[in-house]
């Protein structure tokens, strides 16, 4: 093995050390022995949250509202005879689960942003139900 494969491959491995000396200290798993040193740990930029500024929370309330608006589009489509009742139920169902999806994949450190995430879907969902029930006759009480 040449020296510069053998300088990048310890520099990988000090740098995985560092990253798994961060991640125990993180959670508490590890206290730092005697054999081995305790590494430098090496600050990271923190990422401002989302209620910082308002500017942040916009963009995030804007895709609440677009998705709430795609749903309102969705009811007119099935309500002018571009859907049949049955697709647009189908159709606003699977739309209503992929905001859930969405608010499940969203990282946990972005509480609000899931937090809209799932409340658009419960916000698509609920009417929904209600309409497919009562007015399409869609799906049965």
């Amino acid at each position: 093995m040449s020296q510069p494969e053998w300088d990048a491959l310890v520099e990988e491995v000090r740098d995985l050390r560092t990253r798994v000396a961060r991640m125990e200290a993180a959670m508490g798993t590890s206290a730092p022995s005697a054999a081995r040193p305790a590494l430098p740990v090496p600050d990271l930029p923190e990422v401002p949250g989302i209620l910082e500024s308002p500017t942040s929370l916009l963009p995030v309330l804007g895709r609440a509202l677009l998705g709430l608006a795609g749903a309102y589009l969705l009811r007119a489509l099935t309500e002018a005879g571009t859907f049949t009742p049955r697709m647009g139920v189908a159709i606003g169902l699977v739309y209503a689960m992929l905001w859930l999806v969405w608010a499940a994949r969203t990282p946990p450190g972005r509480r609000l942003e899931t937090t809209l995430h799932g409340l658009t879907s419960v916000l698509v969902l609920s009417p929904l139900l209600f309409e497919a029930a009562a007015r399409f006759h869609a799906i049965s009480t």
